[in-house]
Parts: C-alpha cells; structure tokens; sequence
C-alpha cells in the first residue's frame, strides 16, 4: 500500500467573509460549549476539536467549524449535524479495577 502524502493544516479563510460574519456561544443540550472540546460529526467516526461558531447576519445562517484530531484538517458543518461531546475516560475499567482490589 502506498504512503499517504504529508499535508499541510490549512486554516479556514475568516478574511474572505465580509463583515457581516460574527462569532456566536454554542449551546449543545443546554450546555455552553468552550473551544477545544472534543466532539463527533453524525455519520462520521472521527473525533474532531470545537474551534468557533459563526453566523452569518445577512442569511442568518450558522455552523461550526471543527479541526481534526488526527491530522489538523478543518471542517465546518451545520449545528445539527453534531452528534455528541466526546468525554475521555481517565483510565481503562481494567486499570481502576486492579487499583480498587
């Protein structure tokens, strides 16, 4: 199998939007959400980090835009298109029941 080239994050363009786009809170299940949390995308595995949410005041449009885990990549997406916030566990069940016994 072939090596995948390296490629380079590319940032999303803020700059080509005009002035009538501005950043809004996110409130996911009544819970404010703070950029760097780890979210998942339906119909997609990966896990990806909340950077910002933005509105577009002349549309009225919003979406989110997200940054890849594994590979920096961003995305942006509609606010209904996300699935849940990804919670870390600490350690694995196996570790804390050799801790606990």
């Amino acid at each position: 199998m072939a090596r995948l080239k390296k490629r380079n994050a590319v940032e999303p363009a803020r700059t080509v939007y005009g002035e009538h786009i501005h950043y809004v809170d996110l409130f996911f299940k009544k819970e404010l959400i703070k950029p760097g949390t780890l979210m998942q995308i339906k119909n997609d595995r990966s896990i990806y980090i909340f950077e910002s949410m933005q509105c577009n005041s002349k549309t009225g449009k919003e979406w989110v835009n997200f940054r890849s885990q594994t590979n920096g990549d961003w995305k942006s997406v509609y606010p209904d298109k996300i699935k849940c916030v990804v919670i870390k566990r600490s350690r694995s069940k196996n570790e804390r029941t050799r801790i606990t016994s």
